[in-house]
């Protein structure tokens, strides 16, 4: 199960966050998409779906039966709303990526946004994208990459939304999808867009309030120790401690 399930289902998270938790936001999304090479009315999976942006984009601009997947109640209703009057050809449910509801060979794809880091058994999950892939199939990933240990308040404060702790290396998930069978077909680093989430994140700091951050975060904090820690997150971003990456492989 994903440490951020709960958080991220919480209104005043989409609030602060946005629609679309990961950095990069669409554009970075539509990138990994095109570089899948998807064909109309293939099946694709999109695991830990959040609110359903992707799925939804799946549909609409690639033509795929897209099928979105997420542990949160809260997010798939709020998918499923969204895409009721859609009239695309997808559909929501709800279930563990470590046990995915579907038989082998259901799918073509599977893509998996910002989330792999978060789950706690990651070689489960990444067997199970191969399980229900079928040869040839693809994968896109997009997630954060840490290299050696992080301030320890980074740390603390980063761990109820980005879950920095949990991540691996850019080599360790590489080999981790070799071992389930995967090639990487693809790898582009994307640590451009953590400065920019990063900006965003001092600014609405300034309007959202001190009170309901600490809320979110369950600690108290002030403005000032927030904007040092953000910066120290940049600090790492620069020196390579902490990137974020999209990956393609196939089956």
């Amino acid at each position: 199960m994903s440490c951020c399930t709960s958080f991220y289902a919480r209104p005043e998270v989409r609030e602060f966050m946005g629609d679309c938790f990961h950095p990069g936001g669409e554009a970075l999304t539509r990138r990994m998409l095109d570089a899948m090479r998807l064909s109309a009315g293939t099946r694709v999976l999109d695991v830990a779906c959040g609110t359903g942006l992707t799925t939804v984009a799946l549909a609409r601009d690639y033509g795929v039966h897209a099928v979105g997947l997420d542990l949160g109640q809260e997010n798939l209703q709020a998918a499923r709303a969204s895409a009721q009057t859609t009239g695309l050809d997808l559909s929501f449910v709800l279930g563990e990526a470590s046990e995915l509801p579907f038989e082998d060979d259901a799918f073509d794809a599977v893509v998996c946004e910002c989330a792999l880091s978060t789950f706690e058994d990651k070689p489960k999950v990444v067997s199970e994208f191969a399980r229900i892939t079928r040869s040839g199939g693809r994968l896109g990933l997009s997630d954060m990459a840490v290299y050696g240990e992080l301030p320890q308040r980074l740390a603390e404060l980063a761990g109820p939304w980005a879950c920095l702790q949990d991540a691996q290396s850019v080599e360790q998930t590489q080999r981790m999808l070799h071992d389930a069978g995967y090639q990487i077909t693809g790898y582009d680093d994307e640590s451009a867009a953590l400065h920019t989430l990063a900006l965003e994140l001092k600014r609405k700091l300034v309007v959202i309030g001190l009170g309901r951050i600490s809320g979110l975060l369950g600690t108290d904090v002030d403005l000032r120790e927030l904007r040092e820690v953000i910066d120290q997150a940049r600090a790492a971003v620069d020196r390579g401690a902490v990137q974020y990456y999209r990956m393609t492989a196939s089956l």
